[in-house]
């Protein structure tokens, strides 16, 4: 093992790094308002650090992003298909067409935003399959009928570069 290597692109500035341990070890779906103070301060800052900056707008576009997404849309969602399901105590409803249509549209929005990014950035990409994986999966565990493309749905567990995740909220 070697303790030099690092997904993360080589960040010189010292304070951007520190926010994007940040970014990286917080919830995307709901963006706490020290994190979002603290990345936009990096983001403002007179660093010469292009390439650490760079890294830093990268990852808080797509945590921007997620969080519109999935913290707004996803979550309406999945409410929506929890209390027609009667996961509420309520009766159950069936599941309307345009339900169905709309976990279909959002789907095909997370793959091909999966599929967006570059091999550089697989670190972002990483982050995003467990913030909307973890979302997606409960959609998919609420619904039946669904397309078998469904199983590509992936979610890391708490090893690898989830569990660094985790780490780096330690560093913070």
């Amino acid at each position: 093992m070697s303790s030099d290597l690092s997904a993360l692109p080589d960040i010189k500035d010292g304070g951007i790094l520190k926010a994007l341990h940040a970014l990286l070890g917080a919830n995307w779906t709901k963006v706490e308002p020290s994190v979002r103070e603290a990345v936009e301060a990096s983001l403002k800052s007179s660093s010469d650090d292009v390439l650490g900056k760079e890294a830093l707008t990268d990852a808080w576009r797509a945590a921007e992003a997620v969080e519109k997404f999935g913290g707004n849309m996803l979550q309406e969602l999945l409410l929506e298909i929890t209390d027609l399901s009667g996961g509420t105590g309520e009766d159950v409803k069936p599941i309307p067409d345009s339900t169905y249509n709309a976990v279909e549209a959002a789907y095909k929005k997370y793959i091909a935003y999966l599929d967006s990014f570059e091999e550089d950035e697989a670190y972002i990409k990483k982050k995003v399959e467990n913030e909307l994986g973890g979302l997606f999966l409960q959609i998919k565990q609420r619904l039946a009928g669904l397309d078998p493309k469904w199983s590509k749905i992936t979610l890391l567990g708490t090893s690898g570069l989830s569990g660094s995740y985790i780490e780096r909220r330690a560093l913070v």
